[in-house]
């Protein structure tokens, strides 16, 4: 296997390690299981400020394992494939 290939592996993996290393973020994504979420109930939910709560899902993002879609200035959160 190429060096190049492995390494790009070898990143992903490290993506959704950090993105599961959080109990938080494992909450998140128990929730985000349940249904499609707004930021601000997610947040709710989660007993996290909205900030916390958008911190996370960015790292969450960053492991693929969530995605969102935005309407209007809502956003809504889903757990990711």
């Amino acid at each position: 296997m190429p060096k190049a290939f492995k390494q790009q592996v070898y990143e992903l993996v490290a993506r959704i390690a950090k993105a599961a290393d959080s109990p938080r973020r494992l909450e998140i994504l128990e929730i985000l299981a349940q249904g499609p979420r707004t930021v601000e109930s997610l947040a709710r939910e989660a007993g996290l400020s909205v900030a916390n709560a958008s911190r996370h899902l960015q790292v969450l993002r960053q492991g693929g394992r969530e995605a969102r879609a935005i309407r209007g200035v809502q956003r809504r959160c889903r757990r990711g494939a």
